[in-house]
């Protein structure tokens, strides 16, 4: 079972600091309940967490699944990532409202979130410098350097 020993986020020394305050307390308590195997909880959490993180960014909607959509079209997610999060959100659905999951779909839900929380806070602050360079050369990212291949 991958669960056991799983390594959180803020296993990285960089991530500590990356998480909004309202976001990492309820990262760490949905990531106990993960190893713990509650699920119930773990899926609760996994939607508690897509909730704040879109209040934190300031995407509204009317509902989870607009609020997905609009994390799509704000720059948050990509359209596959999009899909993955309403696939966790469905299945966050099913597993609150009816169905018992296996350890394996629990796990990539969270992988989901996981994955949104990196991009959308620790990778930004982990590679500022980079960006900061990128933004201070506009005329070179125009540059293309794709060669035809005949």
């Amino acid at each position: 079972n991958r669960v056991t020993g799983r390594k959180k986020l803020e296993c990285h020394a960089w991530a500590s600091d990356s998480l909004p305050k309202e976001i990492g307390p309820i990262y760490e308590e949905t990531y106990q309940a993960l190893c713990n195997k509650q699920a119930i909880l773990c899926a609760a959490g996994l939607r508690i967490l897509l909730e704040r993180v879109c209040n934190d960014v300031k995407i509204d909607g009317r509902n989870l699944e607009e609020k997905i959509n609009c994390l799509q079209k704000n720059g948050f997610c990509s359209a596959k990532d999009a899909r993955l999060l309403h696939g966790a959100r469905l299945f966050g659905n099913e597993v609150i409202h009816e169905i018992s999951p296996n350890d394996a779909e629990l796990e990539s839900a969270f992988d989901v979130l996981e994955h949104l929380l990196h991009s959308t806070y620790i990778l930004p602050k982990k590679t500022k410098s980079l960006q900061e360079r990128a933004e201070k050369k506009p005329s070179e990212q125009k540059k293309k350097f794709c060669r035809d291949s005949k």
